[in-house]
């Protein structure tokens, strides 16, 4: 967390999707996965802070999702303020059968 000014603030949050997205996967493949994650990338393209407020939380546990609280308080922060989110979902893969996605977003 750093505040350049009063109105300026920028924040690094870092947090893993599914970890069940094959079959050498941590956590082995769970079809449940693929929706999911795809769920999140929806999110953090579009800047939708409700949607990632009300990611399921037994779900996201049985698919092994790290970062659940991660995407909880940027939704958090999204819905504080009184302004839209500009988002941008730089990269996504699962080369070791974790969900991994890089985003930007401004308020």
């Amino acid at each position: 967390l750093a505040r350049a000014d009063r109105e300026n603030l920028a924040v690094l949050l870092l947090g893993e999707g599914s970890t069940r997205c094959g079959a050498t996967a941590p956590g082995f493949l769970d079809e449940r996965a693929f929706p999911f994650d795809d769920v999140v990338a929806d999110a953090l393209d579009s800047g939708e802070g409700g949607e990632l407020r009300s990611l399921d939380d037994t779900l996201a546990r049985e698919l092994m999702v790290s970062g659940r609280a991660v995407f909880r308080l940027l939704g958090q922060l999204v819905a504080s303020t009184d302004r839209p989110a500009s988002a941008e979902l730089d990269y996504r893969d699962d080369p070791f059968g974790v969900s991994y996605f890089v985003a930007t977003w401004q308020l």
